[in-house]
């Protein structure tokens, strides 16, 4: 059964991002929050507490004129929400138009988010979602 409230706080999450507005998803993660994004997956970092997500939102900015996510699916499992969706951006500079497919993985502890990841491919992030039920 999907909890409610854990798919609000993330759907709240992608609005808040979507919007630019990083300081009003703040509240709903823990001051310890890691997020591993896909540029940090390929570069070996993760973006770290409330300042990570911060910059996290600034290399956003630094790459994208628009960057519009849009959560289609969620699942959740005790302490875990998978979120599929789609992310359409417009790149800086080149005015490029592109719509990507992604999967996200969330944890929580104690309401807020702990941990989130992306990945390109939703199967990968079902795959991940699936292993932290084991």
């Amino acid at each position: 059964m999907t909890d409610p409230a854990k798919v609000e706080i993330v759907r709240r999450a992608y609005q808040a991002l979507g919007q630019w507005d990083v300081e009003s998803l703040l509240p709903d993660c823990d001051p310890e929050v890691e997020l591993v994004s896909l540029v940090g997956q390929v570069e070996g970092q993760t973006y770290q507490g409330h300042d990570g997500m911060r910059r996290f939102m600034s290399d956003l900015a630094e790459a994208w004129d628009k960057w519009q996510p849009v959560p289609g699916h969620f699942e959740t499992a005790g302490d875990t929400v998978l979120a599929t969706g789609t992310t359409k951006v417009r790149g800086k500079g080149s005015g490029l138009e592109i719509e990507m497919r992604w999967g996200q993985v969330f944890r929580f502890r104690d309401g807020k988010v702990v941990w989130a990841r992306i990945y390109s491919d939703p199967d990968d992030a079902r795959k991940e979602y699936q292993a932290l039920q084991a």
